[in-house]
């Protein structure tokens, strides 16, 4: 997509915790299969987005 940085989109979510660190072979993506279709898919861990509130 013009106007976004997927590679530093991706260091942003994995400095802020919600994407796990590369594994051994340095790809963040992880093979799934859904239905039949093997995609790569990025782990995001929900809980580590969102807004700083304090609370």
């Amino acid at each position: 997509m013009k106007g976004f940085d997927f590679k530093r989109a991706l260091d942003i979510l994995q400095d802020a915790g919600a994407l796990p660190k590369a594994d051994g072979s340095a790809e963040r993506a992880k093979p799934q299969r859904i239905g039949g279709r093997l995609l790569r898919l990025y782990p995001i861990i929900a809980d580590k987005l969102g807004a700083d509130d304090g609370a």
